[in-house]
């Protein structure tokens, strides 16, 4: 059953909200495909979870703005800052970096930058448990400890894994309130029939979305979001950046088709320890 009213509300609340703009089936294919060939497996080392992302950066920064971080915590300090607009943000060059750029084109004029810009693909027979995603220096709701992305009944500033200030790597986010913590996605698929079952979850209900190929913003924070494992690989461009005020708000919103799906079985309280990447 697909709810209009819900996927409506969530539009003008700016929780869920698609952009007019697309990506062509082709180009998702050419993108799935250069990252499971390129891409690596991403671990959840912190809690010993099963790995469900496979993964590949399209934006680094140069060597000696995270040299006060442990080599194998590097891939987790590019999550921590990526809404850190004072770091040298550079596109790599890739096979498909040309084409994510001209998928972005149509809402540059929208951000004042682009900053981490990462392809993640869902594992084929993996399931992305429920979850939020924070990010490091801001106060959030709603949480058990400065460290956990689980969901209780304090408020903290999220400090992410402690590692980052046994090490005192410095740390410098934008407000994510500010960015009404919002975040752009590309959507992808390796199948032209299918986007797979990812949901969010409202008043403890589980939604599944489809966006019909269209660039969409997910509020990462106030929404617990996840994804139903499916036999094929599917995911996102997780697009990070700072927004241009207040020309963000001339930016067309669209519904996003919402449809009840199974009862909630992996809700937040089961979702990982640590913040997905």
């Amino acid at each position: 059953m697909f709810d209009a009213n819900l996927a409506e509300d969530f539009r003008d609340r700016q929780l869920l909200f698609a952009t007019p703009y697309k990506i062509d089936f082709s180009d998702q294919a050419r993108i799935v495909d250069f990252v499971i060939e390129n891409g690596a497996v991403i671990v959840n080392e912190c809690n010993d979870a099963t790995s469900f992302w496979r993964g590949k950066g399209l934006r680094y920064v140069p060597a000696e703005q995270y040299r006060h971080v442990p080599e194998e915590f590097v891939g987790r300090w590019y999550y921590y800052v990526r809404l850190d607009p004072t770091l040298e943000w550079t596109w790599m060059e890739t096979e498909i970096t040309g084409l994510v750029r001209r998928v972005l084109q149509p809402l540059e004029p929208y951000f004042e930058c682009f900053t981490r810009v990462t392809v993640l693909l869902q594992i084929p027979g993996a399931a992305i448990p429920a979850h939020r995603d924070m990010v490091p220096l801001n106060e959030y709701g709603g949480m058990q400890s400065p460290h956990l992305t689980l969901s209780g009944d304090k408020t903290f500033v999220y400090a992410g894994e402690p590692w980052l200030s046994r090490h005192a790597v410095p740390l410098n986010n934008v407000s994510h309130r500010g960015q009404r913590f919002l975040n752009l996605k590309i959507p992808l698929s390796s199948r032209p029939d299918s986007p797979g079952h990812p949901f969010i979850v409202h008043n403890g209900k589980k939604y599944r979305y489809d966006t019909g190929q269209r660039l969409f913003f997910l509020n990462e924070v106030d929404i617990e979001h996840g994804a139903d494992a499916v036999d094929f690989y599917r995911g996102v461009v997780f697009v990070d950046g700072v927004f241009s005020q207040p020309g963000f708000n001339s930016l067309p919103r669209e519904a996003v088709r919402l449809q009840d799906a199974a009862p909630l079985r992996h809700g937040l309280q089961e979702a990982l320890a640590t913040p997905q990447v």
